[in-house]
């Protein structure tokens, strides 16, 4: 009753991370086959980039560039869940994800905590799955109507983001 504490974020504080992909044809535009997405969990506002593998150096500098952004418009980035992709894994002789590099790494360059969703569980990142459908229903629309083959998926995507 007396209390303003609210659990909600502030806008550029929570970012949520996913991917999609690997497309079974490469992109037309960049030859890229993998979108890494990403979401304000206050906002709605949203980043994508597109790559051939989605390699631990690959998510660092795709989550460190839209750290960046948010920094840009006066935001500070405090927490980032990130799905758990079956490729992910604890260490990175496992797998081409190593979760304990991200972590630390955006710990040590841009003070973000980071925690990492349960595997095969959407609901984890649920503001990221929510931002992927639209996106698809569009981009499909998108490529019917222009009568685009499958390699113009990660462009529609783009142009439906």
């Amino acid at each position: 009753k007396g209390s303003n504490h609210t659990d909600e974020p502030e806008p550029g504080e929570f970012l949520m991370l996913d991917g999609v992909g690997p497309f079974s044809t490469p992109s037309i535009d960049d030859g890229c086959t993998y979108e890494m997405c990403a979401i304000d969990v206050a906002s709605d506002v949203s980043w994508a980039s597109t790559t051939v593998s989605h390699t631990t150096a690959h998510w660092i500098a795709f989550a460190s560039e839209t750290i960046l952004q948010c920094a840009a418009a006066g935001r500070t980035v405090k927490r980032m869940r990130v799905d758990r992709s079956p490729d992910f894994n604890a260490s990175a002789n496992e797998g081409v994800f190593d979760e304990t590099t991200f972590k630390n790494k955006m710990l040590s360059k841009h003070n973000v905590l980071v925690e990492f969703a349960p595997r095969n569980r959407a609901e984890g990142v649920c503001h990221m799955e929510q931002n992927h459908d639209p996106i698809a229903r569009d981009a499909e629309i998108y490529l019917q109507r222009c009568g685009r083959g499958r390699a113009f998926v990660l462009c529609a995507r783009r142009y439906a983001r």
